[in-house]
């Protein structure tokens, strides 16, 4: 896969299965278990020398896994820097506070939901094990309507949430 993007694709970020209670079940019951530090190791240096024949950087997502001793820096996958550098111009951003703690990624909006996909992915947190309520889910969408799941009725429960421009205009000698 990275061969086939790498002219499209400048960086990689590279996760673990996050053993989450609610998933430890299905995973075991795919025999799969948290890894040990060699075996991860062993993924991590054979990623990088993947992304390194297509010049590709390759961070991890957190510093949940300290990997600097292979050369792959914890990395952040809502990055200020590389919007900045996609939007061409300045961006105030803190981190994400909706994030766990490890996470160094900047706010931002997810425009997803729960239960709701379908490639029926074992270690995936947002189906929480339930891919039948996804399957229900994924039955209710309508393309036409404003909703991810289901259709603007009298029982709709819409919420604004406010948004602000995160554009800033102060000049910088360092952008």
């Amino acid at each position: 896969m990275a061969f086939a993007l790498h002219d499209y694709t400048e960086k990689c970020m590279l996760g673990f299965i996050d053993h989450y209670p609610h998933l430890r079940s299905f995973l075991r019951e795919f025999h799969i278990e948290p890894l040990i530090k060699e075996d991860i190791d062993a993924m991590a240096i054979s990623f990088k020398k993947t992304a390194d024949e297509c010049s590709m950087e390759l961070d991890t997502c957190t510093m949940k896994v300290d990997l600097s001793h292979l050369g792959i820096s914890g990395g952040v996958c809502v990055d200020n820097r590389l919007i900045e550098r996609i939007v061409g111009y300045p961006i105030i951003a803190r981190k994400d506070k909706n994030q766990r703690d490890i996470c160094r990624c900047v706010e931002s909006i997810d425009i997803g939901t729960y239960e709701s996909c379908l490639n029926g992915c074992i270690y995936c947190y947002a189906i929480k094990g339930n891919y039948n309520t996804a399957k229900f889910n994924r039955s209710k969408h309508d393309k036409d309507s404003p909703m991810l799941i289901g259709e603007v009725d009298k029982d709709a429960v819409i919420k604004e949430r406010e948004m602000k421009s995160l554009r800033t205009d102060q000049l910088s000698m360092f952008y």
